[in-house]
């Protein structure tokens, strides 16, 4: 039988970010309530494919393609700006953090090759529009959406990171088997300059 892996294609964060996401908002008391699962910080990075559960021999395609998406495309900035959730704030299912204007233009450019170049070597996906966010907690059944979204939403509206480089990119592997997602590089690809 074909092993199989869970896969989605991110770029990485720098750690000096991840330290102070974790430090000002991952451990913050509006992420410590019931029903809430806040994203564990060694986690946290910028997904641009979701591709799913995809046979390992399709590794070497992956790759490929990741060559050919980052073929010419230079590092570029990203500041974390304001928050929000999705759907929307009467039943949110994830708390995201948003990405600054021009950059969100810059990372809807890089997944949109990453999910052509990876549809051309016959790689599929979440056929759903890129939203760039940074998924900061997911919702659980227990939540209160009247009584504890709007202070989460106060919170996560007011962080505002120092502009940092997004140089890689990267397919990770998913392992949900643990009881927690454990996420491991498969695959890095460094964009020029």
């Amino acid at each position: 039988m074909e092993n199989h892996l869970r896969l989605f294609i991110a770029a990485s964060l720098p750690s000096e970010l991840i330290t102070r996401l974790d430090r000002d908002i991952l451990t913050a008391p509006e992420l410590r309530k019931s029903g809430l699962r806040p994203v564990p910080a060694q986690n946290l990075h910028l997904t641009l494919h979701f591709i799913g559960e995809t046979p390992e021999t399709k590794l070497p395609d992956i790759d490929s393609a990741l060559e050919r998406a980052v073929g010419g495309i230079a590092g570029f900035r990203v500041r974390l700006v304001g928050g929000g959730c999705f759907p929307n704030r009467r039943s949110p299912r994830v708390f995201w953090i948003g990405i600054d204007s021009e950059a969100s233009q810059a990372l809807g450019s890089l997944a949109k090759t990453v999910k052509n170049e990876l549809r051309k070597a016959g790689i599929g996906g979440d056929p759903k529009p890129f939203r760039p966010h940074l998924t900061i907690a997911r919702v659980g059944e227990r939540f209160d959406a009247d009584q504890d979204a709007g202070a989460l939403l106060k919170k996560l509206d007011a962080f505002n990171s120092d502009p940092f480089e997004i140089n890689e990119i990267v397919c990770c592997a998913s392992d949900l088997s643990r009881g927690k997602p454990v996420y491991e590089k498969v695959i890095e690809k460094r964009l020029i300059g």
